[in-house]
């Protein structure tokens, strides 16, 4: 059964091989490279670049095979446990949704992901697990190859935990492999450095200029605008924060990482190093707090 699922991940883009790896990073850099140059308002050096690129390549070759085992084993769990055909039941979809339209089916996919994308990301933001997503912030400038850098953990984690709980509701996993590739070159327009806004759109979908302010380091824009594709769930979470203005400043504020990728890979797990993590903590059971009392008063 397991061996059934990984290959089910595999056929359907969950681990991409090296060729398609450097396909993706090819093709982008030909599209983005162009479009930074002409609209870009930083200038970013090599050795944040090389960094970049390191993850680039390291991630999808290293770490989604860890992924898939992951997501097959649990699966295949629940399936024994169930009794089902794990493929038929999860890879084909089960219950109401296999029978809408695939455009609805898409919709609701790309919905549900984003919220539980939402409460992923913004758990991240905690204590324990900043150290972690620390390190996709530490970025000192925006650009497309910034998109790439991620501890592996923090790699790992966040897909197990969007893709099972939408094959868990009945969405077929091809539904999956079709928005794969969208989000992924999305992803990659949200970090570049152009501060494109879409006028009112920006309030119906995430732009570069609305995620620049996630990674910026003022103060006002710490912990704020966690969604993917659709600001609604910061807005409905109280963590929407898109002034008129463009970010300017980025990198984690009050801590200092490593710049090496080892050092990076190890950082999380150095607590020595570690600075400013009980202040995060505590500022962030107070927005939670006033976040009740405010609900309570309503």
């Amino acid at each position: 059964m397991l061996d059934n699922l990984l290959r089910s991940l595999e056929r359907n883009s969950f681990s991409p091989t090296l060729y398609e790896v450097v396909g993706s990073f090819l093709i982008v850099a030909c599209i983005m490279i162009p479009i930074e140059r002409t609209l870009s308002r930083h200038t970013t050096s090599a050795s944040e670049n090389n960094l970049n690129i390191i993850y680039w390549f390291f991630n999808p070759l290293c770490i989604r095979p860890f992924t898939n085992l992951g997501l097959a084993s649990a699966l295949a769990a629940l399936s024994f446990v169930l009794g089902t055909d794990s493929n038929q039941a999860f890879f084909h979809g089960f219950g109401p949704i296999p029978n809408q339209p695939r455009w609805l089916q898409i919709l609701e996919l790309l919905l549900i992901a984003d919220l539980i994308e939402y409460w992923v990301h913004r758990t991240f933001h905690l204590s324990r697990f900043w150290r972690f997503h620390a390190i996709h912030h530490s970025a000192k400038r925006m650009n497309w190859l910034a998109s790439a850098r991620m501890h592996p953990l923090n790699d790992l984690v966040t897909r197990i935990c969007q893709i099972f709980p939408l094959l868990l509701l009945g969405f077929p996993l091809q539904n999956a492999a079709i928005v794969i590739p969208f989000l992924f070159f999305y992803v990659v327009f949200l970090h570049s450095d152009i501060d494109w806004r879409f006028g009112p759109l920006a309030y119906v979908i995430v732009t570069p200029a609305y995620h620049h302010w996630h990674h910026s380091s003022e103060s006002a824009a710490i912990d704020k605008n966690f969604a993917g594709l659709f600001p609604i769930w910061d807005m409905i979470f109280g963590t929407f924060y898109l002034p008129r203005h463009c970010a300017s400043s980025y990198g984690v504020k009050g801590e200092e990482l490593p710049s090496s990728f080892i050092g990076q890979m190890l950082y999380p797990f150095n607590c020595s190093k570690i600075s400013g993590v009980e202040t995060r903590e505590k500022n962030y059971r107070e927005m939670l707090h006033s976040q009740r009392n405010l609900h309570n008063l309503n």
